[in-house]
């Protein structure tokens, strides 16, 4: 019996964990690829230490004996650096380092004067209300909000064992990217897979964690089990909607993306008109398929 239970954490328990960390590192890796197949910038490049940089914090706050208000203050600051470091290149870049020390600290300083000039011209226009043609400021958001996205999930899913609540996020970032870039929704479907086998390994980490501290009996194997019925099912729900993208109609879409496109289109034109914007190409309605 001692040896059997032994076995259970050594395969379940810590399973489901490794089963987590790969699917987060998946998730990061499809909405790093999303944002950079938008190309809203020239740098299509700008997003990724801050979306890395920030599940890497959300781990090690996780981990930490920090609650949660004092977390949060920590990693908004840091996050406000990260995005400001993002737009404003204030680090020297390695190619930089065989400059003379004084040389090199100078560019610094020139560098950090010139964002935080870019930062006040932001909001002279806004308060004027002139639109903004710095892409810089849209830079500087994007990095905000990859990093926060991903420290929210890591902290959601390592610190309180609650996946779907840190998905949702990333998950609304994700597909209004995917809807205003106008890419096809499949890297969308993989997410949802993925949030799907995530949500499902953390609910076998939670129950494991709390039967084994309320000393609780359970069948052995029951781990595996749990996450094959799992992963069966997200199969089968991947498939219905990829079947559904050739079967549905675009109009039920068309609708819902039109009740949000217009509220925020002038707003949007306000702060980042300098940022490409994709036409995106729908098919006419006449064409579309009846169900």
């Amino acid at each position: 019996m001692i040896e059997s239970r032994l076995w259970s954490k050594l395969v379940q328990v810590p399973w489901s964990r490794g089963v987590s960390v790969i699917l987060i590192l998946m998730i990061a890796a499809l909405a790093s690829l999303s944002v950079k197949e938008a190309a809203w910038t020239s740098d299509r490049n700008a997003h990724v230490a801050a979306l890395w940089l920030g599940a890497l914090c959300g781990a090690a706050l996780s981990l930490s004996r920090w609650q949660g208000r004092t977390a949060l203050a920590y990693n908004l600051a840091l996050s406000f650096v990260t995005a400001f470091e993002t737009m404003a290149r204030t680090l020297p870049s390695p190619s930089m380092l065989a400059q003379p020390t004084t040389e090199l600290i100078w560019g610094m300083h020139i560098r950090l004067l010139t964002g935080w000039d870019r930062v006040g011209e932001w909001l002279a226009l806004l308060r004027t209300g002139d639109s903004v043609q710095d892409t810089g400021l849209f830079t500087f958001l994007l990095a905000l909000a990859a990093w926060n996205a991903l420290a929210w999930l890591t902290w959601c899913l390592l610190r309180r064992q609650r996946a779907l609540e840190g998905l949702l996020p990333l998950g609304f970032l994700l597909a209004l990217n995917t809807d205003l870039s106008a890419q096809s929704v499949s890297g969308f479907g993989v997410f949802l897979v993925c949030a799907l086998l995530l949500v499902a390994s953390a609910s076998v980490t939670a129950s494991h964690a709390d039967w084994e501290q309320r000393r609780v009996d359970y069948p052995e194997g029951l781990g595996v089990e749990w996450g094959g019925s799992a992963a069966a099912l997200t199969l089968v729900i991947g498939l219905a909607m990829w079947v559904a993208l050739y079967v549905a109609t675009p109009q039920g879409w068309r609708v819902i993306a039109d009740l949000f496109r217009g509220p925020v289109a002038e707003t949007a034109s306000q702060l980042f008109s300098g940022v490409t914007r994709r036409a995106a190409s729908r098919p006419p309605s006449s064409r579309s398929r009846p169900i």
